[in-house]
């Protein structure tokens, strides 16, 4: 009997490995949720499959679901997150987003409209840093981590607050006046991760 293949986006959030060769791959994707990808081979020097799963990478990939685990069938890498490697400023503030999802985000439940947001916050990320813009990085850390919660709804409504959840564009961060906010968004950030327990 065939295996369906199933086709997605996602963001390469962890990697262990289970043999020798082998790596268990974990992936954000946008519409199976959070998967662990058996990838074959993945540490012999020849792979040709590890340039594209390095850690944080924005990927089109191809699984099909086994018995227990979810196995690799082909992946494309967009390139977006090569500034990441680049940029040691741009890669921690990526890490800090990616950890709280992996921290509140389980098993296999779809979250579009959280990937897109990430997705958008990376593209973010990656242009600020290409024009040379570092000083906004901690901005966009602040208002990621603040819209990944509320879309796991963690975050209480506080009316200062709404500008960076209702209607939000990346585009308007840069007319925001973020420091008449900072206190109680930090403030808001870490007494929500404090509520999840995790």
């Amino acid at each position: 009997m065939a295996h369906h293949i199933y086709h997605t986006d996602g963001v390469v959030i962890s990697k262990t490995s289970v043999s020798e060769w082998d790596a268990r791959v974990g992936v954000f994707t946008r519409d199976l949720g959070l998967i662990f990808v058996h990838v074959k081979a993945y540490r012999r020097p020849e792979s040709k499959l590890r340039p594209h799963l390095s850690l944080y990478s924005y990927i089109r990939l191809s699984v099909v679901r086994g018995r227990e685990v979810w196995r690799l069938v082909g992946v494309e890498n967009y390139g977006l997150t090569t500034v990441f490697v680049k940029h040691k400023s741009a890669r921690l503030v990526v890490g800090q987003i990616i950890n709280v999802v992996k921290r509140l985000v389980k098993g296999e439940d779809s979250h579009p409209v959280l990937f897109d947001d990430i997705l958008g916050s990376f593209k973010q990320i990656s242009l600020v840093v290409d024009q040379g813009r570092h000083l906004e990085l901690e901005n966009i850390e602040l208002v990621t981590l603040l819209r990944v919660l509320h879309h796991l709804g963690y975050i209480p409504d506080i009316p200062e607050l709404r500008i960076f959840i209702d209607h939000f564009s990346w585009t308007d961060l840069a007319q925001i006046k973020l420091d008449a906010v900072r206190r109680p968004m930090i403030q808001t950030i870490n007494n929500s991760l404090k509520a999840t327990h995790l």
